[in-house]
This record gives structure tokens, sequence and C-alpha cells, in this order.
């Protein structure tokens, strides 16, 4: 059990300290959006910490387990509730073209039904607005059928129309 806790906090420190240098880095710079990278930072090093949580909670010597399922879960439920579709783009819109001038380079969502979530993609061509695939639209309930039902599009990435 030591070991795999050893191994999971200099993991841990490393994710850490190497992403702080990272938004050292780039608060100094004046062509990155710092309030979105941020939040990128946040994601990957919540993801870091729940991936070393679970390899904790899977470890049948650790007196660790409960403390590192009830981390993991948290973290897991947070991402759930905080999901970004901007982040999504790409996946959304793997087999989307845009029904105006035919490009399939996206530029954001914006979302034509909360319940069951309904999207339409937005050209970066020529801002046309264009339905979800079937696939895209089945990714999309992935993402976000399980938000309770007074969820603000805004705050999860969508454009409003």
């Amino acid at each position: 059990m030591a070991r795999t806790a050893d191994d999971v906090l200099s993991r841990w420190w490393e994710t850490v300290a190497g992403m702080c240098e990272t938004l050292e880095q780039a608060g100094e710079r004046s062509d990155i959006d710092l309030p979105s990278f941020k939040s990128q930072v946040l994601g990957i090093m919540l993801e870091a910490i729940k991936s070393g949580a679970l390899q904790l909670a899977d470890e049948p010597a650790s007196s660790l387990q409960a403390r590192a399922r009830a981390v993991a879960d948290r973290i897991a439920a947070y991402q759930r509730a905080s999901v970004d579709v901007r982040l999504h783009l790409i996946r959304l819109s793997e087999d989307w073209k845009c029904s105006a001038c035919g490009k399939n380079v996206v530029a954001a969502a914006t979302l034509t039904r909360k319940t069951p979530p309904a999207a339409e993609l937005v050209c970066k061509a020529c801002s046309a607005r264009t339905p979800l695939t079937t696939r895209g639209a089945e990714r999309l309930q992935e993402l976000f059928g399980a938000l309770p039902a007074g969820w603000n599009p805004a705050l999860h990435g969508f454009v409003t129309r």
C-alpha cells in the first residue's frame, strides 16, 4: 500500500507543480485567454487527482480505499455537472457538415431544446447553424442528458441564439 500511495502522491505533486509553472508562464503572455486556460488547467488537475484516487480505491491493502473512492466519486460528479460543450465540439461534429457552405469546422454550439438536449452547431466559415447529426445528438445526450431540468446552457458553453 505504501508504495502505491507514494506513487500516487508523487504524480499528484508533479502534476500540480507543472500546472502551476504553466499558469505562471501563461500569465506573462497577452495572447492567452487566462480565465479559459485556468479552467482547462483545473480540469487537468482534477482528472489527475481522480485517476490517482481510483488507483488508491482499487488497492486492497490501502487504508485510504473509502476516502479515495469518495474523492473520485465527488470529482466525477463535479465533472458531469460542469461539462462545457466547447471542450467537446470536435467530438460532437465528427460527421457534421454545414448545410449552407459544406464546411466542417465548428465555431460554437447553440442549444435548441433543454430536455432532452438538442443543439445546432455554428459554422466557423459562414456562421450558419446546422443541427447535429444522429451520432452528434447521441453524444450530446451522453454529455448533457443527466443534468437537472433547470440547468443553465450559457454556464455550459452554449451560445445564445
